[in-house]
């Protein structure tokens, strides 16, 4: 068809006579305990035994390469979407949809980088923040917690539910995580009229645990409460989250990653 399809094959059944290739148990690893505390997601080389996929390099060059292509196959899929696709495009044009609809990598704190440039913008220190999360969650077949904090815009208020944003990234975004071995968890917990102060409080006990945290509050919150929360998630939970802003300001998100080290966008 236009787009293709997922190839990718295990060849250890075929190689070992049906035989099926042994897995991680992660429910032994979780068992696992350090200071009385059990462990999440830390792993080390000895966690994976002979023969799992994790320590097959033809297994892994293989599934990189589909998944690659997967990943090709869904941005172009975007793309006609929003009458954009490459064939129909000159070159000039795909430059000029690549910076529109591009995330734009920022090295420096005053890269010059911000909401007008392209969909969304990001550090580079948070980027390979993100990678390793994802790699992490890939590696271990885990969950991979995206979550939004916001008002009732973000919410959704006046519109179907699973027309947020937030569900329509899940609805695009899931099968590519389920076929890359992740348990994509999207949480819309935004709510009209409050903001997210009165919950953020609660840290994980309302927003549970979280990768990548979104606030989109802008037009409830000013100030200080979009501190408030980046800092809330980040002390709350086991898993520190990559903070990613929607109209705040780019003011607090640096002052976080100056102050604290914190991963943003």
């Amino acid at each position: 068809n236009e787009y293709g399809y997922w190839k990718f094959k295990d060849s250890y059944p075929f190689k070992n006579k049906g035989k099926s290739r042994p897995v991680v148990d992660w429910a032994a690893i979780a068992a696992k305990t350090t200071n009385g505390n059990p462990l999440h997601g830390e792993i080390s080389k000895e966690d994976f035994p002979k023969d799992v996929w994790q320590t097959d390099t033809d297994y892994i060059t293989n599934f990189i390469t589909e998944a690659k292509a997967l990943l090709h196959r869904v941005r172009e899929g975007i793309y006609a979407e929003y009458g954009w696709e490459t064939s129909s495009l000159t070159s000039e044009q795909i430059d000029q949809r690549n910076v529109f609809l591009g995330v734009h990598i920022a090295s420096e704190m005053n890269g010059g980088i911000g909401p007008d440039k392209g969909v969304a913008w990001i550090y580079k220190d948070s980027f390979d923040a993100l990678v390793k999360k994802l790699l992490n969650a890939m590696m271990t077949n885990d969950h991979f917690f995206v979550t939004l904090g916001g008002h009732s815009a973000a919410a959704g208020h006046g519109n179907n539910f699973f027309q947020s944003y937030m569900m329509q990234f899940h609805d695009v975004m899931e099968p590519v995580f389920d076929r890359l071995g992740m348990v994509l968890v999207t949480a819309n917990l935004a709510q009209g009229g409050m903001g997210t102060l009165q919950a953020v409080l609660a840290g994980v006990d309302v927003y549970g645990e979280k990768d990548f945290m979104v606030w989109d509050s802008s037009m409830t919150e000013k100030g200080a409460l979009q501190d408030v929360f980046g800092r809330m998630m980040l002390l709350s939970g086991h898993r520190v989250p990559i903070l990613f802003d929607i109209g705040g300001g780019k003011g607090f998100m640096d002052a976080l990653r100056k102050e604290v080290g914190a991963h943003v966008g």
